[in-house]
């Protein structure tokens, strides 16, 4: 069927799941208008992962299920499988904590009239509409493998032990308050005010890059790009975006405090002023990912 020696599934913790933790937040969604789409995502997620793990464990029964919260207890290798159970946000935290091992994403609460409450999935193959269809292409090793890019990046020289799939922001810890750098490329050198710096792989390029106005580009092309958001027309850097060579980085001068760079929109790392960060992809440190 495949050659994966281990296959662990991480699966999500709904949000209905992490709201009933805390008294007052359970309180404030029962007032809230969202609380039936809140349950209706629970009850569609749990409805899926009672199918999927009989069909899972008929087939491959030492298969190993978590939930996202023991995320760090398992260490899957080069030959294992990380099936992600969830929605974008679960499968980007696997590929955060899992460096080694081949990725399937699996999309839990598919319902493409309610994008906020069922994602539709953007890094994910498999839904509830074509779970059997797609399943058998995977028994019968009908799929290819991608892949994917990781972006880099360092402070002051130190690379940082995390990696993005999708992008890498760097701006206040304030959304609302205005950045300055000094942007450094291959080509040109710019000083800048503006709300920060969205850098991304081919992966990313659609997602929170093309909503913030940048050109998506094919997610296994040897290359990452850049976009300023929202300069001051008053002092316009020279270019306001870029799709750089895989082998070229870019250096960012932060020229003001309480900056951050955020990986993924889930890892967070400060810096102070005069610090440099450099942000690159990862030649070697690609990321696998089933495609069926």
């Amino acid at each position: 069927m495949h050659n994966f020696k281990k296959i662990y599934c991480v699966e999500k913790t709904t949000l209905l799941e992490r709201i009933s933790r805390d008294k007052k937040s359970l309180s404030n969604m029962q007032k809230s208008p969202l609380q039936k789409r809140i349950e209706k995502n629970h009850k569609n997620h749990n409805l899926f992962m009672e199918i999927f793990k009989k069909i899972l464990l008929k087939k491959e029964p030492k298969a190993v299920f978590i939930k996202d919260s023991q995320i760090k207890k398992i260490h899957p290798r080069k030959n294992d499988l990380v099936i992600s159970c969830g929605g974008d946000g679960n499968f980007l935290s696997c590929a955060q904590n899992y460096l080694n091992a081949t990725f399937l994403g699996i999309n839990t609460t598919y319902i493409p009239q309610d994008p906020v409450f069922g994602s539709q999935g953007a890094l994910t193959n498999i839904n509830k509409e074509n779970l059997s269809e797609k399943w058998q292409k995977f028994l019968d090793q009908d799929y290819s493998i991608q892949n994917w890019k990781r972006l880099s990046a360092s402070i002051n020289g130190k690379k940082l032990k995390k990696y993005a799939v999708n992008d890498i922001y760097i701006g206040n810890q304030m959304s609302y308050l205005t950045c300055f750098f000094s942007l450094q490329t291959p080509e040109h050198t710019s000083e800048f005010f503006c709300s920060g710096v969205l850098t991304c792989t081919g992966v990313g390029s659609n997602a929170w890059f093309r909503n913030a106005g940048g050109n998506p580009f094919a997610k296994n092309l040897n290359a990452f790009s850049y976009l300023v958001l929202t300069p001051q027309a008053k002092t316009p850097p020279a270019r306001v975006s870029e799709i750089l060579a895989g082998g070229q980085k870019i250096k960012l001068r932060i020229l003001k405090d309480k900056m951050v760079v955020c990986l993924d929109s889930r890892e967070i790392f400060f810096t102070r002023m005069g610090d440099e960060v450099e942000i690159f992809l990862e030649s070697d440190n690609f990321m696998p990912v089933i495609q069926l």
